[in-house]
């Protein structure tokens, strides 16, 4: 019963290092552009986030609601 037990186990262990194995060739290996990318994304996501605070913050301190027709003909965006 022990060799039964013993030999299992082998098998057990031989088979978690394989995908270890593999999954470090699958996963370890990935092109560095692909991180690069992914800090890029990162990154502008947080410029994003912070261009739209102050966009709110200017929003918030001009004197008047926009399009409300009291601004002059060049701040107006063409066909709206």
């Amino acid at each position: 019963m022990f060799y039964l037990l013993l030999q299992t186990w082998i098998w057990i262990l031989a088979a978690g290092l394989l995908g270890l194995f593999f999954g470090w060739l699958i996963w370890g290996r990935r092109n560095p552009a692909d991180r690069r990318a992914a800090v890029d994304v990162n990154r502008l996501l947080r410029e994003l986030a912070a261009c739209r605070s102050r966009c709110k913050e200017l929003e918030a301190a001009s004197p008047g609601p926009a399009g409300s027709g009291s601004g002059s003909a060049p701040d107006r965006l063409p066909g709206g």
